[in-house]
Protein backbone atom coordinates (compact mmCIF):
# COMPACT_ATOMS: atom_id res chain seq x y z
CA UNK A 1 0.00 0.00 0.00
CA UNK A 2 2.71 2.50 0.90
CA UNK A 3 4.35 1.65 -2.84
CA UNK A 4 1.00 2.80 -3.86
CA UNK A 5 0.73 5.98 -2.52
CA UNK A 6 4.03 7.10 -2.90
CA UNK A 7 4.00 6.05 -6.83
CA UNK A 8 0.41 8.03 -6.59
CA UNK A 9 1.97 11.04 -5.00
CA UNK A 10 5.05 11.18 -7.66
CA UNK A 11 2.54 10.93 -10.46
CA UNK A 12 0.68 14.04 -9.25
CA UNK A 13 3.42 16.34 -8.20
CA UNK A 14 4.82 14.79 -11.71
CA UNK A 15 1.62 16.33 -13.39
CA UNK A 16 1.61 19.32 -11.02
CA UNK A 17 5.00 20.23 -12.03
CA UNK A 18 4.09 19.79 -15.57
CA UNK A 19 0.55 21.62 -15.93
CA UNK A 20 1.35 24.51 -13.44
CA UNK A 21 4.59 26.14 -15.49
CA UNK A 22 2.59 25.75 -19.04
CA UNK A 23 -0.61 27.74 -17.87
CA UNK A 24 1.70 30.48 -16.32
CA UNK A 25 3.53 30.59 -19.69
CA UNK A 26 0.13 30.55 -21.64
CA UNK A 27 -1.41 33.83 -19.84
CA UNK A 28 -0.81 37.04 -21.33
CA UNK A 29 2.07 38.70 -19.95
CA UNK A 30 1.02 41.93 -20.96
CA UNK A 31 1.83 44.70 -18.36
CA UNK A 32 -0.16 48.11 -17.88
CA UNK A 33 1.80 51.18 -18.33
CA UNK A 34 -0.90 53.56 -16.78
CA UNK A 35 0.83 56.76 -16.06
CA UNK A 36 0.67 57.95 -12.62
CA UNK A 37 -1.06 61.46 -12.58
CA UNK A 38 0.97 63.84 -10.58
CA UNK A 39 -1.01 64.96 -7.54
CA UNK A 40 0.87 68.39 -6.39
CA UNK A 41 -1.51 71.41 -4.96
CA UNK A 42 -0.94 73.13 -8.18
CA UNK A 43 -2.38 70.06 -10.24
CA UNK A 44 -5.43 69.50 -7.91
CA UNK A 45 -6.24 73.33 -7.99
CA UNK A 46 -6.37 73.36 -12.01
CA UNK A 47 -8.34 70.23 -11.80
CA UNK A 48 -10.76 71.65 -9.80
CA UNK A 49 -11.00 75.01 -11.98
CA UNK A 50 -13.17 72.25 -14.59
CA UNK A 51 -16.48 70.65 -14.65
CA UNK A 52 -17.54 68.22 -17.62
CA UNK A 53 -20.95 66.87 -16.84
CA UNK A 54 -24.15 65.43 -18.47
CA UNK A 55 -27.70 66.41 -17.23
CA UNK A 56 -30.62 64.55 -18.79
CA UNK A 57 -33.97 66.15 -17.59
CA UNK A 58 -37.70 64.28 -18.02
CA UNK A 59 -39.80 66.67 -19.86
CA UNK A 60 -43.51 66.43 -18.63
CA UNK A 61 -46.55 68.17 -17.44
CA UNK A 62 -47.79 71.36 -18.62
CA UNK A 63 -45.47 74.74 -20.09
CA UNK A 64 -47.87 77.70 -20.80
CA UNK A 65 -47.55 79.77 -23.28
CA UNK A 66 -44.67 82.22 -22.60
CA UNK A 67 -43.20 80.16 -20.07
CA UNK A 68 -40.08 78.72 -19.60
CA UNK A 69 -38.21 75.62 -17.97
CA UNK A 70 -34.87 76.59 -16.15
CA UNK A 71 -32.88 73.54 -17.48
CA UNK A 72 -29.56 74.34 -15.63
CA UNK A 73 -27.67 77.01 -14.03
CA UNK A 74 -23.51 76.26 -14.07
CA UNK A 75 -22.80 79.24 -11.92
CA UNK A 76 -19.92 79.70 -10.82
CA UNK A 77 -18.95 77.73 -13.83
CA UNK A 78 -18.97 79.24 -17.35
CA UNK A 79 -19.42 76.96 -20.06
CA UNK A 80 -16.62 76.56 -22.43
CA UNK A 81 -18.04 73.81 -25.12
CA UNK A 82 -21.35 72.55 -24.77
CA UNK A 83 -24.24 70.36 -26.34
CA UNK A 84 -27.62 69.59 -26.13
CA UNK A 85 -30.21 67.05 -27.70
CA UNK A 86 -33.55 67.25 -27.39
CA UNK A 87 -37.40 65.42 -27.88
CA UNK A 88 -39.97 67.74 -27.77
CA UNK A 89 -43.19 68.33 -29.25
CA UNK A 90 -43.22 70.02 -32.65
CA UNK A 91 -45.43 71.55 -36.01
CA UNK A 92 -46.66 69.75 -38.75
CA UNK A 93 -43.51 70.84 -40.66
CA UNK A 94 -41.06 69.81 -37.61
CA UNK A 95 -40.87 73.15 -36.32
CA UNK A 96 -39.64 73.46 -33.08
CA UNK A 97 -42.79 74.80 -30.65
CA UNK A 98 -40.14 75.74 -27.83
CA UNK A 99 -36.93 77.76 -28.07
CA UNK A 100 -33.61 76.73 -26.23
CA UNK A 101 -32.22 79.82 -24.05
CA UNK A 102 -28.72 80.44 -22.80
CA UNK A 103 -26.55 82.74 -21.33
CA UNK A 104 -25.73 84.23 -18.21
CA UNK A 105 -29.31 85.10 -16.39
CA UNK A 106 -31.39 87.48 -17.13
CA UNK A 107 -29.14 87.83 -20.11
CA UNK A 108 -30.18 84.81 -22.38
CA UNK A 109 -30.59 84.77 -25.58
CA UNK A 110 -32.27 81.93 -28.42
CA UNK A 111 -29.78 79.07 -29.71
CA UNK A 112 -30.34 77.54 -33.06
CA UNK A 113 -30.34 73.72 -33.24
CA UNK A 114 -30.92 71.60 -35.90
CA UNK A 115 -34.14 69.08 -36.22
CA UNK A 116 -32.67 65.26 -36.61
CA UNK A 117 -34.74 64.42 -39.56
CA UNK A 118 -34.76 60.91 -39.25
CA UNK A 119 -35.21 59.98 -35.61
CA UNK A 120 -38.29 62.97 -35.52
CA UNK A 121 -41.84 62.27 -36.36
CA UNK A 122 -43.86 65.68 -36.57
CA UNK A 123 -46.52 66.60 -35.63
CA UNK A 124 -46.30 64.23 -32.71
CA UNK A 125 -42.48 64.69 -31.70
CA UNK A 126 -39.12 65.79 -32.85
CA UNK A 127 -35.46 65.61 -31.84
CA UNK A 128 -33.10 68.57 -32.13
CA UNK A 129 -29.42 69.16 -31.42
CA UNK A 130 -26.32 71.81 -31.70
CA UNK A 131 -23.77 73.33 -29.84
CA UNK A 132 -24.73 75.63 -26.81
CA UNK A 133 -22.76 79.08 -26.73
CA UNK A 134 -19.52 79.17 -24.92
CA UNK A 135 -19.58 81.97 -21.45
CA UNK A 136 -22.86 80.87 -20.80
CA UNK A 137 -24.17 79.54 -17.47
CA UNK A 138 -27.77 79.45 -17.59
CA UNK A 139 -29.47 76.97 -20.25
CA UNK A 140 -33.88 77.92 -20.57
CA UNK A 141 -36.65 76.19 -22.73
CA UNK A 142 -38.71 78.55 -23.35
CA UNK A 143 -42.16 78.22 -24.54
CA UNK A 144 -42.78 80.67 -27.86
CA UNK A 145 -46.04 79.21 -29.39
CA UNK A 146 -49.01 80.44 -28.99
CA UNK A 147 -50.61 77.62 -26.76
CA UNK A 148 -49.66 75.07 -23.64
CA UNK A 149 -47.10 72.54 -24.54
CA UNK A 150 -48.33 68.89 -23.25
CA UNK A 151 -45.45 66.41 -22.47
CA UNK A 152 -48.06 63.96 -22.47
CA UNK A 153 -47.83 60.45 -23.09
CA UNK A 154 -45.39 57.92 -23.24
CA UNK A 155 -43.42 59.66 -25.93
CA UNK A 156 -40.11 59.75 -23.95
CA UNK A 157 -39.91 63.93 -23.99
CA UNK A 158 -36.73 65.15 -22.89
CA UNK A 159 -33.29 67.04 -22.94
CA UNK A 160 -29.46 66.37 -22.46
CA UNK A 161 -26.74 68.26 -22.59
CA UNK A 162 -23.32 67.81 -21.67
CA UNK A 163 -20.82 70.85 -20.91
CA UNK A 164 -17.78 71.21 -20.42
CA UNK A 165 -17.28 74.54 -17.87
CA UNK A 166 -14.53 76.56 -16.19
CA UNK A 167 -14.13 78.28 -12.97
CA UNK A 168 -14.87 81.87 -13.66
CA UNK A 169 -13.10 84.22 -11.98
Amino acid sequence: MDRKAFLTGIAIATAAALIIPLTVLSQNQANSQMEKMPTTPATVADLMRHMVNTYHIDLSGKLAKGDFKHLIDTTPYMIADGHMAMKIPCGAKGEPLLTVLAGVAPDVKPVKLDMVEKLSNPPFSCIYHGPLPGASTDVALANTSDKPINFRGSAGYGVTITIHAELSE
